[in-house]
This record gives structure tokens, C-alpha cells and sequence, in this order.
């Protein structure tokens, strides 16, 4: 995947996706939209140069409860890509 801020964005919303289906109450749903608000006002200030680094912070997220894992996120990005 080619790290640009669309990608990292769409990255973001899909683990989001993933983390509120997941989700086991209330809370845990609002701490995930909190963290892709967090995350995608991070993209939108970036600067090229940091979004890898950015890319490795929302890969910490992913595997943090409730975890998004790599196979559910790549196969929800084609689906959308593919719509």
C-alpha cells in the first residue's frame, strides 16, 4: 500500500469500522471514534515525511482491544476499493 494521506485515512476509518463492530459496550465504541478523530486531524496536519511514522501509531492501534487484524482490514479496504 502506497502511504498517502487518502490510504492512511481510509486505513483509519475501515479499523474503526472493525473496532465498533467489535465492540463489547458503549465505551470501547466511543474510545475507538475518539482515536480515529485523533488520528485522521494527525493525517490531515502531516507533512509526507510523517506518515509513515503515523502509519506505525495507527498499526498499534489496530492491535490494541478490540483488535482489528490485518486480513480483516485488507479484506473491508477491497471491498470498498471494489464497490
Amino acid at each position: 500500500m502506497t502511504l498517502t494521506k487518502y490510504t492512511l485515512t481510509r486505513k483509519v476509518a475501515v479499523i474503526h469500522a472493525i473496532k465498533c463492530n467489535k465492540a463489547r459496550n458503549f465505551n470501547e465504541a466511543t474510545q475507538s471514534s475518539n482515536k480515529l478523530s485523533d488520528l485522521t486531524k494527525e493525517i490531515y496536519d502531516a507533512n509526507d515525511s510523517d506518515l509513515l511514522k503515523i502509519n506505525s501509531s495507527i498499526d498499534i492501534w489496530s492491535i490494541q482491544s478490540p483488535i482489528a487484524n490485518e486480513m480483516e482490514i485488507e479484506r473491508l479496504m477491497n471491498r470498498i476499493i471494489n464497490a
